[in-house]
């Protein structure tokens, strides 16, 4: 609260004094996760079948993966099926990576 008081601006902003300024901070980070969330989807896209494969290296459960499916409203029957060998991306080794690698 300290820091608050120093800023009146800021103040105004985070304790809902001024709701105009909170509306248009909160659609600015929407925007700029929008614009991150599309650019990832197209660079996703834009990489070869063999580069998305190879970087796919975490088998998935196939029955975990159908049952998350039925639980979000997606129900596949028996004959609908037909995921056998599913891997994923693994992400926290990317993470620790990137983190290792700016040293």
């Amino acid at each position: 609260m300290a820091q608050l008081e120093k800023d009146p601006e800021l103040s105004a902003v985070l304790l809902g004094e001024d709701v105009t300024a909170m509306q248009n901070m909160l659609k600015s980070a929407y925007q700029a996760e929008l614009a991150r969330a599309q650019n990832t989807s197209r660079r996703q896209s834009e990489r070869s079948m063999d580069a998305q494969r190879a970087s796919a290296t975490v088998p998935r459960d196939t029955v975990q993966l159908y049952q998350q499916l039925a639980a979000s409203g997606l129900q596949y029957g028996p004959a609908f099926r037909l995921l056998r060998n599913v891997h994923v991306p693994d992400t926290s080794s990317a993470g620790t990576a990137a983190a290792g690698s700016s040293s």
